[in-house]
């Protein structure tokens, strides 16, 4: 710049400054105008180099799907059933019913039936169940009521019956890694176990399984939760005080009730919520139905030392015991909720306290005396699935957010600590949103030992149906041209980028209601009590500029877990935080490799890491298994090749063709399939606001250049001034944006091709124009990618100007 003073020419320097240290991590607790540029106020699927630099957050490939077989629909219009008193079996004849040992039948109607079944109620014939085949003609499943009466009829429900053969045909809720295997627990009571190398699928535990053990052994049945741990090189695993009684799986993944081994018996074995074995003991946490009269909410039972199956109320040994927490804890709410080991310790948490036991203290007649006597104030959890013990420091989820205790390295003491200072706010209104039951069933957490992660997984929303204010619908001429309104929703606790589903809207002037109600994409939010919310079209008139009558309801669309990532590296001192997005899992394992797995439905996802990386969610993933002859194929829909092990997605729709197969329709019609690829990562970053240390200058920022690896493309945007929203739209209003391509991709028409427009090319080493001018900057950093991306530096050329 050359500016003339008193006819001297006077050029002005083109200063520089880097950003190039982005590793203090998401913090949205300090205001953005004076926060630390190592921080960030915005950090949404982003994971941090030990440099300081940042990239997209890892994908996810589908490992294994549990529900590959047949589907059947049986007419049972009528058929016969008798069920035996004290017996939780319903035996069904059914001449030629065609079933095997192991299939699985799902009653989705049984409202026709106008009394129980021997004391057993028709709820109880809802859901999915494992069936044991006794002959050709009979079969019989077992359900969670046992039978009053024995009693016989006939049995009516029509074509409301699906059988499959599904290795597992429930939803998975439960996962442990053991003997180089992923074992899976699901929501009907069924276990399997998974190669964790070849992903190969066996079942191991079942209504026909238990049935082979002894005849007429109930299984293991439906159930809200599992808990599991290793002992003596075997699995120990319940499903809750309410449910079943515990089962043992050996090495050899041979699986039996846990019982006592001198008396083969587990009627002393209580039923329980938790499990962990520790110190040379069994213990379980919140118990039922154990040989001892005290059981309960606020109990741990804990086994003879050095055995699996032997409680209290057995002969021998008898230092087995049952401990009433309640005696010692001042906790409002006297109910275990989680326990996990903590070096030689064992931590009991409720929901508003904590403690920790020593175990292995023996009074002079041999009586085991654990110590529980060290408690610990507001530091309990909302989950047992969200306790993660790593060496000296234990993590867990409580209602203000992550709390840990820590054993000091000086003194041994145990101190609590609360590590979610930084994102309180976020992490606080998402805990706000969901019930007890909630957090209790579907909060989780695992450790990622790739990347030193606490992962903890919330679900977005509970179930619940929102009412909008009367008229709720406010348009102006900018929103309309994106076919976008504001709504009000009284405190609606809502997520950008996530969906609603939105009913009782009339038209507004000539806007159908039919382009409002339904499915629609909460684009932004404004406040506590208003979206920016994505329709189908917009009023033409000027006139009205709000409505959609009284009866305006919303309901939130629980289709993503949200993960809250704690980077925690103590020989390095970093700890930082960030939000993973696009993910909706019900639980996950990693492996002693460090491999980490996620389940959801029936499907097993391995989630990407340095050895083995993925830059796209879903990969492999599919609608439809089978490719099939004159089937009308929308666009979009996602179809599995087993003669080549791929996954293909429609371009267009179409009616496949009559004869043929699917590698031949792809081969002759280019237009109709592509190889699918995954989801791209949606990604985005935020500085906080920065003077460049000259708070009154204005900088006249002139180029920019960025240090990057990879071969993705990312969109760089500049604002100014604090002005980040447009008032009218409501949309992002950069001053400057621009797209740039990470600094491995190669130009059009090189071995790694780009195509036109891709953006600027970061591994020249050039400046990029980026004129604006303010005295406050902010930069943003978005992509949506599938490609390997890392921003190392940003450096800024500008122009220092005066305070005008």
């Amino acid at each position: 710049m050359v500016i003339l003073l008193g006819g001297t020419m006077v050029r002005r320097k083109l200063e520089e400054t880097t950003i190039a240290d982005f590793g203090g991590g998401w913090n949205v607790a300090d205001s953005d105008l004076n926060m630390s540029s190592r921080y960030q106020p915005v950090s949404e699927n982003i994971i941090r180099g030990a440099n300081g630099s940042f990239t997209p957050r890892w994908g996810t490939q589908l490992f294994c799907d549990m529900r590959v077989g047949s589907t059947a629909v049986l007419d049972l219009n009528p058929v016969a059933y008798s069920v035996t008193n004290t017996s939780a079996y319903i035996t069904i004849t059914k001449t030629a019913h065609g079933r095997a040992d192991g299939d699985h039948l799902t009653i989705t109607a049984a409202s026709i039936l106008t009394s129980t079944l021997g004391g057993i109620p028709a709820t109880s014939l809802l859901g999915t169940f494992g069936i044991v085949v006794i002959d050709a003609d009979n079969f019989k499943f077992a359900v969670d009521t046992a039978a009053t009466s024995t009693t016989t009829g006939n049995l009516n429900l029509g074509d409301a019956v699906t059988f499959d053969d599904y290795i597992l045909a429930g939803n998975i809720l439960h996962m442990q890694y053991f003997n180089r295997h992923m074992v899976v627990f699901d929501d009907i009571g069924e276990i399997a176990k998974v190669d964790d190398e070849t992903g190969v699928a066996t079942r191991i535990w079942s209504a026909n399984h238990a049935d082979t053990l002894t005849s007429g052994l109930v299984p293991t049945r439906a159930c809200i939760g599992w808990s599991s741990t290793t002992f003596k090189s075997s699995i120990i695993a319940c499903n809750g005080a309410d449910r079943d009684k515990p089962i043992q799986i050996d090495e050899d993944f041979a699986v039996e009730f846990l019982i006592d081994k001198a008396t083969l018996s587990n009627a002393h074995v209580p039923c329980a919520d938790i499990v962990l074995g520790m110190q040379g003991y069994v213990i379980f946490g919140r118990t039922a139905n154990g040989g001892g009269t005290n059981t309960g909410d606020p109990f741990v039972s804990l086994s003879a030392l050095n055995t699996d199956g032997t409680f209290s109320g057995e002969a021998s040994p008898q230092d087995a015991m049952d401990k009433d927490l309640s005696m010692i804890t001042d906790t409002v709410n006297p109910i275990v909720i989680g326990a996990a080991p903590f070096r030689d310790k064992l931590f009991v948490a409720f929901y508003d306290r904590g403690m920790i036991g020593t175990l292995g203290i023996y009074s002079s007649g041999g009586d085991h005396e654990p110590d529980f006597s060290d408690t610990i104030s507001e530091h309990g959890t909302v989950s047992h699935r969200t306790l993660v013990p790593l060496g000296n420091d234990i993590f867990m989820c409580d209602y203000a957010g992550v709390p840990s205790v820590s054993i000091s390295s000086q003194s041994t003491a145990f101190i609590p600590v609360r590590v979610s200072e930084l994102i309180g706010p976020e992490i606080q209104r998402h805990l706000a949103n969901l019930s007890e039951q909630t957090l209790k069933e579907k909060a989780f957490a695992v450790f990622n030992k790739s990347d030193r992660q606490y992962m903890l997984f919330l679900p977005k929303y509970d179930d619940a149906t929102l009412s909008a204010a009367s008229n709720p619908f406010l348009f102006n001429d900018a929103l309309k041209e994106n076919d976008q309104a504001l709504m009000i929703i009284p405190n609606h606790k809502l997520f950008t980028r996530s969906y609603i589903t939105i009913a009782g809207a009339t038209s507004i002037g000539t806007l159908d209601a039919g382009d409002i109600n339904g499915s629609r994409l909460v684009v932004d939010i404004v406040d506590k009590d208003t979206i920016l919310v994505q329709l189908g079209d917009h009023p033409i008139a000027d006139t009205p500029t709000y409505g959609g009558g009284t009866s305006v309801t919303a309901v939130p669309i629980n289709d993503e877990t949200i993960c809250y990532a704690f980077e925690y590296n103590k020989e390095l001192k970093i700890r930082r935080w960030t939000r993973l997005r696009d993910l909706n899992f019900s639980c996950g394992a990693s492996t002693q490799r460090g491999r980490l797995y996620f389940a959801k439905d029936g499907r097993i996802f391995r989630y990407g890491n340095n050895d083995e990386p993925l830059y796209a969610d879903e990969i492999s993933n599919y609608d439809e298994r089978t490719w099939i002859n004159s089937h009308a194929y929308t666009a979009g829909t996602r179809v599995y090749d087993s003669s080549n092990l791929r996954t293909y997605v429609a371009r267009i729709g179409h009616t496949s063709a009559a004869a043929g197969t699917f590698a031949t329709e792809r081969s002759t019609n280019l237009d109709l399939w592509e190889e699918y690829e995954g989801e791209p990562i949606v990604w985005e970053l935020e500085t906080p606001w920065s003077d460049l240390n000259k708070r009154g200058d204005n900088k006249l920022l002139k180029y920019v250049s960025h240090d990057t690896e990879g071969s993705g493309q990312f969109t760089f945007s500049v604002f100014t001034n604090q002005a980040y929203r447009d008032a009218s739209s409501y949309a992002l209003a950069p001053k400057r944006e621009v797209q740039f391509t990470a600094g491995d991709a190669g130009g059009f028409g090189m071995t790694d091709p780009q195509s036109w427009s891709s953006g600027r090319r970061t591994r020249e080493e050039r400046l990029w124009p980026m004129p604006c001018k303010g005295k406050l900057l902010l930069l943003r950093y978005t992509g949506s990618t599938r490609a390997y991306t890392r921003i190392i530096s940003t450096t800024l050329f500008y122009i220092p100007g005066s305070t005008r």
